[in-house]
């Protein structure tokens, strides 16, 4: 299993820029972006002794708390304070920081909760997998006896 990308990262599109007196408001759209978990590819040892399957078949890996791939929008305002000189500029700048600095923050909870989600879910598989192995040396034990016995 490997991982489509490496990065967890944000995508924005250009920002949106409005002026109203000595006050500055940049608008952000943003994606989110988690790479994908693809099962294809070859696979790293488990250690010296172990043998490896190096290819499990193909697919993408779905788990059950999914990212909007809509837009969000994140706001940052810039104020010039009474007496200093309004740079338009440097208002820009400063409303975009913020603006990327709320996106960021409205965007860790979300990722927090999609990559529990992914690791409980492949916990789980590996739960299901134990339980699976377990009955199938049970099931082969008792076929080998009654080949014994005949």
């Amino acid at each position: 299993m490997n991982f489509l990308g490496n990065k967890i990262k944000l995508s924005f599109t250009r920002p949106k820029f409005t002026k109203n007196g000595n006050k500055i408001t940049c608008q952000l759209k943003y994606r989110i972006v988690v790479p994908s978990v693809n099962s294809c590819s070859s696979h790293k040892s488990l250690g010296n002794d172990s043998a490896v399957v190096t290819d499990f078949g193909c697919g993408v890996y779905n788990n059950s708390v999914n990212i909007p791939s809509d837009f969000f929008v994140a706001t940052g305002v810039a104020v010039c304070n009474e007496g200093d000189t309004f740079d338009n500029n440097l208002g820009r700048k400063m409303a975009e920081a913020r603006a990327e600095s709320a996106a960021y923050s409205h965007a860790a909870p979300i990722v927090k909760k999609y990559v529990q989600s992914l690791a409980e879910d492949l916990l789980n598989m590996s739960y299901d997998f134990a339980a699976k192995s377990d009955g199938v040396r049970r099931h082969n034990k008792e076929y080998v006896n009654d080949l014994i016995n005949g």
